[in-house]
């Protein structure tokens, strides 16, 4: 897959980074489209194909996560848009975070998940900065996955520089 696949694409970008002599940073930006966010046993779906995926790929290892999006602003005055992720706020280097850094835990990700993916939009909305540029559309909401890895364990393929995936 291409790895600048469309926005609108259930997908995963993958990076893999040596840390130091001893560990590897793998991460995963997981694309969840928007129209996922409208059916919730279609987002449950999706949810638990991500848990099987962290699963398979990391085991055990300490898992990170957040929650963030991907989502077009408009200038109040000119109308202009941009298509933005992560930070709401240029010059703050503050995300545009619906839930912050959390372990993944398989037990109970899909349904603290299903929880935090309730009002994006107006979690976007209220972000407290004084700009002239305003939320107008939600494309997607992205987790983005980190976990160590040591260099000594097997590093599949997938975990290879940079490479994308449909999840």
């Amino acid at each position: 897959m291409n790895n600048h696949a469309s926005r609108s694409v259930l997908k995963v970008d993958t990076t893999c980074l040596k840390v130091d002599q001893d560990f590897y940073l793998i991460i995963y930006n997981i694309n969840i489209p928007q129209f996922y966010l409208d059916d919730r046993g279609e987002l449950t779906q999706v949810l638990n194909r991500i848990k099987q995926l962290l699963i398979q790929d990391f085991g055990t290892l300490n898992v990170l996560y957040q929650i963030s999006a991907s989502y077009i602003l408009r200038h109040s005055e000119s109308g202009e848009t941009k298509t933005w992720t992560g930070s709401f706020f240029a010059r703050n280097n503050t995300l545009g975070v619906i839930a912050d850094f959390q372990q993944f835990n398989a037990a109970t990700f899909v349904i603290q998940s299903l929880n935090q993916l309730v009002n994006v939009e107006q979690k976007l909305r209220a972000n407290g900065f004084d700009t002239k540029w305003k939320f107008d559309q939600l494309l997607s909401v992205i987790f983005n996955v980190q976990c160590r890895k040591q260099t000594n364990n097997a590093v599949d393929r997938r975990h290879r520089d940079h490479r994308t995936f449909s999840l």
